[in-house]
């Protein structure tokens, strides 16, 4: 009977250390869970930001590349500037409300 508490009486220590530790475990098991939840969250927010930025950078060079066209350089000066070509009649129309 003496061996029998004493094997107890030593692994009661044991035990605790062994509750405590799985307790420690399972609390940082789930901070890490959460952790990992965030960053894979902020992970596709980023995704989505590149891909938003390559397809701007995609216009951005299309738009530099049109810039040789003389073409589309005709094209801004008409429409963003107001120009005119030579032998062309410009038109402007004022709508007042009276």
């Amino acid at each position: 009977m003496k061996k029998l508490e004493k094997f107890f009486l030593n692994n009661f220590w044991l035990a605790v250390f062994l509750v405590i530790a799985f307790f420690l475990y399972e609390t940082e098991s789930h901070a890490i869970k959460n952790d990992l939840k965030a960053f894979s969250t902020q992970l596709q927010s980023i995704e989505e930001d590149i891909e938003k930025q390559e397809k701007t950078k995609q216009i951005l060079e299309c738009k530099l590349e049109s810039l040789d066209d003389f073409a589309s350089i005709e094209f801004a000066l008409i429409n963003k500037l107001g120009m005119v070509p030579i032998g062309y009649t410009k038109l402007i129309i004022n709508e007042d409300s009276e």
